[in-house]
């Protein structure tokens, strides 16, 4: 699923405000109750936490979604 999407964050967010999220969503689903939510969280802040991992993310999707659009068009 999309790391945004499960942060509740638009795709123009900083770092401030994906950390925000983070920390609010880790309190929402602390481990111990909800080990399955706590992990998906946590993949997806470890995925677009940094300006690094973002760009990968971002370039990994859009070159997927031309490939894809490319496969469409044949």
């Amino acid at each position: 699923m999309n790391p945004y999407e499960i942060l509740g964050v638009r795709y123009d967010a900083d770092e401030a405000t994906i950390v925000q999220a983070y920390e609010s969503l880790i309190r929402q689903f602390p481990p111990s109750k909800f080990p399955e939510e706590f992990r998906e969280i946590t993949r997806a802040y470890n995925r677009i936490k940094s300006k690094k991992g973002r760009l990968e993310y971002y370039m990994f999707h859009r070159e997927e979604r031309l490939s894809s659009h490319n496969l469409n068009q044949t």
